[in-house]
């Protein structure tokens, strides 16, 4: 599936780890996506505001932005 936008986002511990947040196309849920897990869904919602505390919730901050790719 094609993601319409996506965020990374790290953890501030000693040893980083990245998790991708975004929307595939055509869908209104938001997910967290862990690369390390062969890009398994460890989070669903229907509202950004949520994912996003669920990451903040553990420390995580996003890395320079959202990205959209170009289609």
């Amino acid at each position: 599936m094609i993601m319409e936008w996506y965020e990374i986002w790290t953890d501030v511990s000693d040893i980083p780890y990245i998790l991708i947040m975004g929307q595939f196309e055509k869908s209104k849920e938001i997910v967290v996506i862990d690369p390390k897990e062969n890009d398994k869904i460890i989070f669903r919602s229907e509202s950004y505001d949520d994912a996003k505390f669920w990451l903040l919730e553990d420390e995580y901050t996003m890395v320079d932005g959202r990205v959209i790719p170009d289609t």
